[in-house]
């Protein structure tokens, strides 16, 4: 009965209608998106140009781009033609997958329920998110694995890892970073910190010790 409570359904249709305002708006950015400009164009004339190995060297037009963001946006590429709407299937993708990961995550982080409810809606209308939903780049890309990369820290910080599932994690984070580049400076972050932690850690177990040893 207590979940079921006035405040929580109130709480609960209040975050579904932010993540359904939010998912409209990108929908709506990503269909009304203005003309392919230089910088896409781009993009699209290195998918013509290169075989899809030569993706994952350095590309024409000074242009910077993971590869495996390029790669899936020229599948799209090769079946409908340079049609802005079609180039910017991924970012609407992603636009909308961080939206409810964004969602998942914040009741991770958050206990009060008007703190999930503001960051959702700050996240739901960010202008800059919203915008570059309509862009073919990769920004809603690595918005995205940067959001995926605290979800799963958060969720395997207390797990104990074999090196069989370390090696997986590796090759996890390889392929969050060939398609984000922005996931490695996320995936150094998480790592830096669970170091400093596990080295705190390790300090608070030692104290009992040395203090037994001072008075030896």
């Amino acid at each position: 009965a207590k979940h079921f409570s006035a405040k929580n359904i109130l709480f609960l249709v209040t975050f579904a209608l932010i993540l359904f305002f939010g998912a409209v708006v990108r929908t709506i950015a990503w269909q009304n998106c203005l003309p392919l400009f230089y910088d896409e164009a781009s993009l699209i004339y290195n998918m013509m140009e290169k075989p899809t190995a030569e993706l994952f060297l350095p590309l024409f037009e000074g242009q910077c781009c993971p590869p495996l963001f390029i790669i899936s946006s020229k599948i799209f590429y090769l079946i409908f033609g340079a049609n802005e709407i079609a180039m910017r299937f991924l970012p609407w993708l992603f636009s909308i997958l961080s939206l409810f990961l964004f969602g998942f995550l914040s009741f991770k982080l958050f206990k009060n329920k008007l703190c999930i409810l503001a960051a959702n809606a700050l996240f739901s209308t960010s202008e800059y998110i919203i915008l570059y939903t309509m862009f073919f780049k990769h920004y809603m890309s690595d918005v995205f694995f940067s959001i995926l990369i605290v979800t799963l820290a958060l969720l395997l910080k207390d797990k104990k890892f074999s090196k069989a599932k370390i090696v997986v994690l590796s090759a996890v984070s390889i392929f969050f970073i060939l398609f984000s580049y922005t996931a490695a400076f996320v995936i150094n972050a998480v790592f830096l910190t669970y170091l400093i932690s596990r080295i705190y850690a390790a300090k608070k177990a030692a104290e009992p010790i040395c203090g037994i040893l001072k008075k030896a």
